[in-house]
């Protein structure tokens, strides 16, 4: 198999990310990776509609990205779009805007492709994981069971921080009562002693418990936690104020506004 440099864009409800890499048989590097926070689907629960600064952020990004993407020689690139394009009235609209001021076409995944591709992502890194995959979005919630091979079971719930209620301060019981019903009637199916968590809001909580334990190793990348830390951490979170979570080093502003939810 020849080598060859590729690239991916993910257009999510949060976030808008480009990595290149340089495939070489199976061995996969990344080669660059840029992420913007531009909040595309920070108002799609209020009004089922993208958000406009986070539309127009995006599209800078994308078109910073063309920029970048046309100095590299490339095999490819792949364009995908996540829960806030596909549920928003607009969002078709909006696939369209992408494609005539960038020349991204771009592929909106359906929940359960969604599922199956961040169930690949965590294979991919650890080839040998069993248990749940638990994929963290700006508007979704992907769990994945990796039991049997490649054929994943997954499905997409509605509790992203985005769908519930984010950026607006958090209401601690009633979001809880909302997570647990939707959570409910999944529980056994998903009963598992491994949850791989996947998303940046996951990911900072780790790195808050980090700081806030001292931890030697500022390395998130197959990070392993107790459940009972791991629980500690987002209890405290979820009850913290703005102003708390603000004086928090090495989270962003915009992260800030979705960090409770996701704990």
């Amino acid at each position: 198999m020849a080598n060859y440099n590729t690239a991916v864009i993910d257009i999510g409800s949060n976030s808008v990310r480009l990595v290149t890499y340089r495939i070489e048989g199976r061995s996969i590097w990344p080669v660059y990776n840029e992420k913007v926070l531009a909040g595309l689907g920070r108002s799609l629960g209020a009004t089922g509609t993208l958000h406009p600064d986070g539309s127009r952020d995006t599209l800078i990004a994308l078109r910073r990205f063309r920029a970048i993407i046309d100095s590299y020689q490339l095999k490819d690139v792949h364009t995908v779009a996540t829960a806030a394009i596909r549920d928003a009235s607009d969002g078709a609209a909006f696939v369209e805007t992408i494609r005539t001021q960038t020349g991204f076409d771009v592929r909106v995944l359906s929940g359960a492709e969604e599922a199956h591709y961040s169930a690949l992502g965590v294979l991919c890194g650890h080839a040998d994981a069993k248990g749940v995959v638990g994929d963290l979005g700006g508007s979704s919630l992907e769990l994945i069971e990796l039991e049997g091979g490649d054929a994943f079971r997954g499905i997409t719930l509605p509790l992203g921080p985005f769908a519930l209620g984010a950026p607006s301060p958090i209401l601690i019981e009633h979001t809880r009562k909302r997570i647990v019903e939707v959570l409910e009637p999944h529980r056994e199916r998903f009963h598992q002693k491994t949850f791989h968590a996947v998303g940046g809001a996951w990911r900072n909580l780790a790195v808050i418990w980090m700081q806030k334990a001292n931890y030697p190793l500022q390395i998130v990348q197959q990070f392993e936690l107790p459940a009972r830390e791991a629980l500690n951490i987002a209890r405290l979170i979820a009850s913290q104020s703005t102003g708390s979570l603000e004086r928090i080093k090495g989270v962003t502003k915009r992260r800030m506004e979705n960090l409770s939810y996701a704990a």
